[in-house]
Order: structure tokens, then sequence, then C-alpha cells
């Protein structure tokens, strides 16, 4: 049996090889048995095809031999070894080589390659793996903080914020006029409060009823915000009553603001969910700093005693003391 493959040359150079050699055997047999048969009279037409028939079993099995030693044993061994890489990963698999530098030995060194590269990526990817979940974690503790600080400043804005007209309440007020007195003494800086109260609110609450009472405060502090500078504190002191602090800025601007703010909500009627115009005035009290060891208190009190001889001035003025 002569093999010719130009894919498989080393292979077929094998077998070629050993299939001379088995042919030489069998002729060597042949002419023993044939010398044997004529020297002694053996030869005899059963005797003959039993010789010929023995041979070509005898040729059959060598080379049946020779190609499960160079073929289908190297490829049977080479088969279970891709299917240990392919079923249980590449990790503590002994990839058979090849006994003879041939073909199959090729292939098998290439799949090794392939087992060694891919072992790689293998381990590349484990290492994504582990990156992406250390940054789901690393994402979602930082939720978890961006949810409690979320929730911290809405307790905050709840704790310290007036529900109804979203202007700060007297305790954000008390505490944050106390910071900011404090820091003008040490600097010695200027500071100034404002007190604000409408006019006749009293009436407004008996004419038009609380809700319409509640709605005049709202449009009251948005006229009064769009006069003050965002950083200013703006506060509901109570009731109908809202304080603003100053610091550092000089009494003259402090007055103007006052007066800014006075004509800001006389210039027009508040609108009423577009049914009613209501005419509302405010009277001001400003107080300022005089001396170091005044406290915050002694501020909105002076501010609160010009605020109602701004009253007894007829209302919808400011005094400035």
């Amino acid at each position: 049996m002569i093999i010719k493959n130009l894919r498989c040359n080393k292979i077929a150079e094998h077998v070629n090889s050993l299939n001379m050699g088995i042919m030489l055997l069998v002729l060597v047999v042949i002419s023993v048995v044939a010398v044997l048969a004529k020297l002694f009279s053996l030869i005899t037409p059963l005797s003959l095809k039993v010789v010929l028939i023995s041979t070509f079993v005898l040729y059959i099995c060598i080379n049946v031999a020779v190609m499960r030693r160079y073929v289908l044993k190297p490829l049977a061994k080479l088969a279970e070894s891709v299917s240990q890489i392919t079923g249980t990963g590449t990790e503590n698999v002994a990839l058979y080589s090849g006994e003879h530098k041939d073909e199959i030995g090729d292939l098998s060194q290439t799949i090794q390659h392939m087992r060694d590269t891919l072992k790689a990526q293998n381990f590349e990817l484990q290492k994504l793996k582990a990156a992406k979940f250390e940054a789901q974690a690393a994402l979602k503790h930082h939720k978890m903080l961006l949810k409690n600080t979320v929730n911290r400043n809405m307790q905050r804005d709840f704790v310290y914020t007036d529900t109804l007209t979203g202007a700060c309440n007297r305790r954000y007020l008390i505490e944050a006029g106390e910071q900011e007195l404090r820091h003008c003494i040490e600097k010695n800086m200027d500071f100034a409060v404002i007190m604000i109260d409408i006019d006749n609110f009293k009436f407004v609450n008996d004419f038009y009823g609380h809700f319409i009472g509640d709605v005049v405060l709202k449009i009251l502090t948005t006229r009064l915000r769009h006069i003050l500078k965002h950083n200013t504190l703006l506060a509901r002191y109570g009731g109908e009553e809202f304080v603003a602090t100053f610091p550092g800025v000089k009494y003259e601007d402090v007055v103007k603001t006052a007066w800014k703010m006075q004509k800001a909500i006389e210039a027009s009627a508040f609108l009423i969910a577009d049914l009613m115009e209501i005419n509302v005035t405010a009277s001001f009290g400003v107080a300022f700093k005089t001396v170091k060891r005044i406290t915050l208190s002694d501020i909105i009190n002076n501010a609160d005693k010009a605020l109602y001889q701004a009253k007894k001035n007829g209302k919808n003025t400011v005094v400035a003391l």
C-alpha cells in the first residue's frame, strides 16, 4: 500500500517506508517457502493457495498495525487532549505532543499554542471580570453615598426651610445669622438686618381667607428674592414677618435695598390664581451692628423697633435705626 498525500507528506514517508519493508519481507517469505517446497517436492495447488492467502493476511495485519501506530493512535490521543481543553478548561491538561515529527506532531504543537493563547486570554478575561466587579461595587457604593447625601440634604432642607414660602425658617436664621455676625465682628465688617412686615395682613386673611393669605406670602417671598442677592439669607420670622441679613454690606446699600423691596411689592397688585388682584404693601425696619459685643437678637430687636416706627409713620415705608 503506497500513501500519496501532499498535506501529510511526513506520515506518508513513514507508512510508505514501512510498506516497502513489508513487501520485501513478504517476497523473502514467499521465496523461502518456494525453495523449501521445491527441495522437498511439497508444491501443490492447495499449498500454494494457503501460502498466498497467509502472506496476504500477514501483509494486511502489518499494514493495519502500522496505520494504528502512526495515524489512529496519535489522532485518538490528540482528540482526547482537544476534548479536555474544550470540555474542562485549559488548566492542568497534559496535551499530547506527538511521538514523531510529522503532521500530527505539527498539529499538536499548533493546538498547544492555541491552548496557551486561550489560557492567556482566559486570564485576561478573569482580570476584566474582577475589574468589572470592583467597578460595579464602587458604583453601588457611590450611589449609596449620593442617596445618603440627598437624604441628608432633604432632611436639612426640611428642618431649615419654611414649607409654605420656601424661605429659611426662624431656626436657620438664628444659627446661620449668628455665624455671619461673629465673622463680621472678627473681621470688623458691617452687619445689618432688615425686618419686613406685610401691612394689614390680618384683613387679607379675614376678608379673603387664609388660603389667599398663604398665596400672598408666597408671592411676597418671590418678589423679595428678585431683589436680594442669591446668597442673602431670607427667613420667615413668623406669621407675615420676614428677616433678611446683610453681612459685610454698608449702611447706605442696605437702606437702598430696603427701598427697592418696598417698591417691588407696591409696584403691582398680587395676581391670585388668575382670578383676582390684591394690592399689597409692606413696612421695613433696618438695624445695624453698632458695638462689638452686640448679639443677633439685639439687632433683630432694633430692627423690630424700626419696623414699629414705620408702622406708626403710616406703613408702606422704610425706617432705619
